[in-house]
């Protein structure tokens, strides 16, 4: 069984700027959701290098992972990876639509259009990183406007899928 949580990316690491009542929320519901579902695996869009360019190493499900001795897995393409499998960066998106730094709500609203085109993409390489272990109870956590999508994919693929929540972190 899939268990997808819906996420703002912002609950996924503490830095400088995190509301941390917000983040122990999460790590308790993390923690009591993975207990009470038997998960032996925690994976998520997310990835080393996301953790860098937040200045931070924390990372919530990373922590909640070992607390528990369960596994944890980086499931996001690095930039390098991104670039292999055709998924071109924000900035190059950007320059692209000829679109400044700056943007917005109409060229926020393109932006956000446009890299929803390669989702797909994103969620095929989210689902070779887990599919070695579908044979156990996997709780993977997303961006919100992922879970509807992802879920799609799952089924597709044959896997039990369940959305335990969404909107962490709004």
């Amino acid at each position: 069984m899939i268990l997808l949580i819906g996420v703002n990316h912002r609950v996924q690491y503490v830095s400088k700027n995190t509301d941390l009542d917000l983040v122990k929320k999460f790590i308790e519901y993390l923690e009591n959701v993975t207990s009470a579902n038997d998960v032996e695996l925690i994976a998520e869009e997310f990835n080393q290098e996301a953790l860098l360019m937040n200045d931070t190493n924390i990372c919530v499900a990373r922590n909640v992972s070992k607390e528990l001795e369960v596994e944890h897995r980086f499931c996001d393409p690095d930039s390098s990876e991104r670039a292999k499998i055709g998924i071109p960066s924000e900035k190059e998106i950007k320059k692209q639509l000829g679109l400044g730094i700056i943007l917005n709500r109409d060229e926020s609203a393109l932006l956000k259009k446009e890299k929803a085109r390669y989702h797909p993409i994103r969620e095929q390489f989210w689902f070779e990183k887990i599919k070695e272990d579908l044979n156990h109870n996997i709780i993977f956590i997303c961006g919100n406007d992922h879970l509807d999508s992802f879920s799609e994919l799952l089924v597709k693929k044959g896997c039990n899928v369940r959305i335990l929540s969404k909107d962490w972190g709004e």
